[in-house]
């Protein structure tokens, strides 16, 4: 993270940043000197090991711009991480080229709690409207059609109408 000093949080300079210190402090790096955001995973760029992760310097980078010490551990404890034993009918999608999918859910937890992996998407890919260009990545609609048989089938087992 960078060093940029501000007066206060409110001045919402950067306002994922402060989420990030302090409620989503997620073991990601920063990327690489070529690109703030990602790390390349190898689909279009060479493939590169950024698993550096210096908490004791982003947790110092927090407090001098926000005036706050980030919790390591408090995402996956305020959140459950992925201990969802008791948890049914969720759907994790995931794009592999979003640079957050390390933290997502990337194999089914059980018959009713599943992931769904998308190579050639990206971040909430899935959610948006269709698009003609969709056509060149089957794995994108292919993702769509798995989410919305499992809903149809909660709405069936859950005695409702069925969703068309």
């Amino acid at each position: 993270l960078g060093s940029r000093k501000v007066d206060s949080p409110q001045q919402c300079l950067g306002s994922w940043d402060y989420q990030w210190c302090t409620e989503m402090t997620q073991p990601f790096t920063q990327g690489t000197d070529k690109d703030l955001y990602f790390c390349p995973n190898g689909t279009y760029y060479a493939k590169q090991n950024c698993s550096r992760w210096d908490f004791p310097s982003l947790a110092l980078g927090c407090e001098a711009r926000w005036g706050v010490r980030p919790r390591k551990e408090w995402a996956s404890t305020a959140l459950a991480s992925k201990r969802l034993p008791t948890a049914s009918n969720i759907v994790f999608s995931n794009g592999l080229q979003d640079p957050w999918h390390p933290g997502g859910v990337l194999h089914n937890i059980s018959d009713t709690v599943v992931a769904v992996v998308i190579p050639n998407g990206a971040h909430h890919i899935d959610l948006m409207f269709s698009d003609l260009v969709d056509a060149e990545y089957p794995d994108i609609g292919e993702a769509r059609a798995v989410e919305a048989a499992h809903m149809r089938r909660w709405v069936r087992e859950g005695g409702g109408a069925v969703l068309v």
